[in-house]
C-alpha cells in the first residue's frame, strides 16, 4: 500500500491542496526535485499532521513552509544537506526530520544525517508505530 493509500485509509485531512505549478516553483527555489510521493502529498493535502509529527508542505504558514525552512536551515547551518529538503521541525534542540530527491528519510541535527526510513510509507508506519 503506498503513503497516499495509507492516508486515506485512516481518515487523514491535510490543509488543502497544491498545484503542479506550485510544487515546481518550490522545487526551482530549492535546486532540486521532491520525491513522488511527497509531490503526491502536495497535491491532495498540501501539509498536514500524522500522530503528532507535523508534515510540512507549500505555500502555507511559515512555520509548516518547507521551502522557508529549507533555505533558512541552508543559510544557518553550513553543514546542512544540499541534496535534502526539511520535512519536519522536530523542535528539540535544532532537530529536524529531511529528505531527499530519491525519498529517503534522515533525521539531522548538528551536521549528523541518520537514516530512518526509506520512503514516506515507511515513514508513516514508523509514526504509527511509535504510537503503540
Amino acid at each position: 500500500m503506498d503513503f497516499i493509500e495509507k492516508l486515506e485509509q485512516c481518515g487523514f485531512h491535510g490543509i488543502g491542496e497544491c498545484s503542479e505549478a506550485e510544487i515546481q516553483n518550490a522545487e526551482e527555489k530549492l535546486g532540486m526535485r521532491f520525491p513522488q510521493e511527497y509531490r503526491d502529498f502536495l497535491k491532495k493535502y498540501k501539509a498536514g499532521v500524522i500522530n503528532g509529527c507535523e508534515i510540512m508542505g507549500i505555500n502555507t504558514l511559515k512555520y509548516l513552509d518547507s521551502v522557508a525552512n529549507t533555505l533558512f536551515s541552508r543559510k544557518n547551518d553550513d553543514e546542512f544537506p544540499q541534496d535534502c529538503f526539511v520535512l519536519e521541525n522536530i523542535g528539540v534542540e535544532g532537530a529536524l526530520t529531511i529528505s531527499n530527491s530519491v525519498g529517503q528519510i534522515f533525521t539531522y541535527c548538528e551536521g549528523k544525517k541518520q537514516l530512518i526510513c526509506n520512503s514516506l510509507s515507511e515513514f508513516y508506519d514508523y509514526l504509527v508505530s511509535e504510537k503503540q
